[in-house]
């Protein structure tokens, strides 16, 4: 995770930005700069977005902890973060572009789906201990239905991943958010895996075995543990 080269760093600012993270820029100011937020229980997040924000010269990205007990992230203004602003929000409101896809890494999607991504198991009413169904989502909400087959057609054409579009209602209105069956998931998470920390593994614990309470050997990742413990020290 250190000394990412340009391109990973663009993809892991998409990846965010698609996510809960914002580049804010005022009418009164050149540049615009970075935010993020999140609970305490995502501290591992928060500092690996530091880490790597750290990485973009010469940016200084700070967190405060505030009264709720919360993190925010916060970087200095950048010409970097107005150029993607620009691409971003070309009207002020984010949007999806192929352009904007096509920047995102393994380590961005990772980024995605730990931010705005997570596991729909449900389990069988007749035996709770078992699970009838496996599936995976990313709540998109912001994005519309044409945006949204936009992301569909990336995943596939270049991942070989299906998604399914499933559209829900919110205050708001008519929203949309991505899903990915199992067997696909399976997929996802194994571009993603080695980039999950420690406090969001379990959005990849599919659970296939009820003999484990945790994935770590699961799915013949023995070093998954290893490796997720690596990204924040």
């Amino acid at each position: 995770m250190n000394n990412l080269s340009s391109s990973e760093l663009d993809g892991f600012i998409i990846g965010t930005l698609l996510g809960d993270s914002s580049v804010i820029q005022s009418k009164q100011t050149h540049n615009a700069y970075f935010r993020c937020s999140h609970c305490k229980e995502q501290k591992q997040l928060i500092e690996l977005k530091q880490k790597i924000l750290n990485q973009v010269y010469p940016v200084t990205a700070k967190i405060i902890h505030d009264k709720r007990g919360s993190y925010q992230l916060y970087t200095n203004r950048l010409q970097y973060f107005t150029k993607i602003r620009q691409n971003l929000y070309p009207n002020g409101i984010k949007i999806i572009s192929n352009k904007i896809l096509n920047k995102l890494t393994p380590l961005g999607l990772a980024v995605w789906y730990m931010d705005d991504g997570g596991l729909c198991l449900q389990t069988d009413p007749k035996d709770r201990k078992k699970i009838k169904s496996r599936r995976a989502r990313i709540w998109s909400l912001s994005f519309t239905y044409d945006e949204h087959l936009l992301i569909k057609q990336y995943f596939k054409s270049v991942w070989n991943i299906d998604v399914k579009i499933y559209k829900i209602w919110k205050i708001g209105g008519l929203k949309y958010y991505l899903e990915f069956n199992s067997h696909n998931f399976l997929k996802f998470r194994e571009i993603i895996k080695d980039f999950i920390i420690p406090c969001m593994l379990y959005k990849i614990d599919l659970k296939y075995d009820s003999r484990y309470p945790t994935l770590y050997k699961i799915y013949n990742m023995d070093n998954l543990t290893e490796k997720a413990e690596q990204l924040i020290k």
